[in-house]
């Protein structure tokens, strides 16, 4: 469908690739929670099986049905609900089983022992409208404004009609907000199958790993990555929850995204972490930031190696150079001009 990966953006709980006209598309994805039919008659398989065939028949000549399957052991929300339910017991027997409980599912949890398979439909289709000519920029913002409800519109109708479909089966089809399609774009470091899709990878593909070629590589020094940790400042603390308050709007509430998106929130937090004079100029310079822990640290290798005019390669992924107001490249190579 596309030569190269399209642009995406977030929008009225939707998923847009490209522009909001003709060669774009619209998506939309539904949470789909089958029933159990391990131990069911072949009767009930077979009606699944018809509903299966009824979703497939329902689709439009324009609408495409993608299937997204995957197993994961995510059950902190519903864990974190259950402790918090734990404190509303007044009984401190009934409170220290909870309690074990709790930490006996959490620590399966965390070792992947809990298996929960999951299931996303998405509906899209190809987008046909060609805007007219309008003078003004408030014209062609009402117009995608009117188009974008219409096409919500479109997928609640779909969103009824795959209830309908299913609804005899005892399945709940949940459709996902802005924030569920954000979580849902996630590493594969989080699925527990990672070993099996290796595999397959490796039946196509020729791995050399570094072992195998023996290549030369330096050391590191304590054979493994120093991590520093810097404590969050309560100016850092205070604006992160900003952020939560801002993506908690974005579910429950019609925001333009030209004015607010999750791809902005998200960003915004990674500078923040940084240091957070790269969001609020005014901000204290913090001696234990992580840029002044990494300057810090710079500079005592430097000091430790200069004799031996030994070099130092240091990455940094966000502040880019530029003219005017803070960039933590300008902050770390201050220091060695002095």
């Amino acid at each position: 469908m596309f030569e190269r990966a399209p642009n995406g953006f977030f929008v009225n709980d939707l998923i847009l690739f490209n522009s909001l006209r003709r060669g774009g598309y619209i998506a939309k994805g539904f949470v789909f929670e089958a029933p159990d039919l391990t131990n069911s008659p072949i009767a009930d398989l077979n009606d699944f099986q018809d509903q299966l065939s009824q979703l497939l028949a329902s689709l439009q000549e324009n609408q495409r049905l993608q299937v997204q399957y995957f197993s994961d052991s995510d059950y902190k929300a519903e864990l974190l609900r259950y402790q918090q339910e734990t404190g509303k017991f007044e009984n401190i027997w009934t409170k220290r089983s909870r309690n074990e409980r709790f930490m006996r599912y959490w620590q399966a949890m965390v070792e992947r022992k809990l298996r929960r398979q999951r299931v996303i439909f998405y509906v899209s289709r190809s987008l046909e409208n060609t805007p007219r000519l309008m003078t003004g920029n408030t014209k062609l913002r009402e117009y995608y404004l009117t188009l974008l409800d219409q096409l919500r519109g479109e997928f609640e109708h779909v969103h009824k009609q795959v209830m309908d479909i299913f609804s005899s089966a005892g399945a709940r089809i949940l459709p996902m907000t802005d924030l569920d399609h954000y979580r849902l774009n996630t590493r594969f470091a989080r699925f527990i199958n990672v070993p099996e899709l290796m595999q397959l990878f490796r039946q196509m593909a020729d791995v050399q790993t570094a072992q195998m070629l023996n290549l030369a590589r330096p050391k590191l020094e304590g054979e493994k990555p120093a991590i520093r940790s810097a404590p969050a400042t309560p100016p850092l603390k205070k604006f992160v929850q900003s952020l939560v308050e801002r993506a908690h709007r974005l579910k429950t509430e019609r925001i333009d995204p030209s004015e607010d998106n999750m791809l902005k929130i998200t960003s915004e937090g990674r500078k923040a972490a940084l240091d957070l004079r790269l969001m609020l100029p005014s901000a204290k310079d913090d001696p234990q930031s992580k840029v002044n822990l990494a300057v810090e640290n710079i500079y005592r290798i430097w000091d430790a190696s200069k004799e031996g005019r030994l070099a130092q390669l240091v990455f940094c992924d966000l502040s880019t150079p530029k003219d005017k107001g803070f960039r933590v490249f300008t902050k770390v190579i201050t220091p060695q001009r002095r």
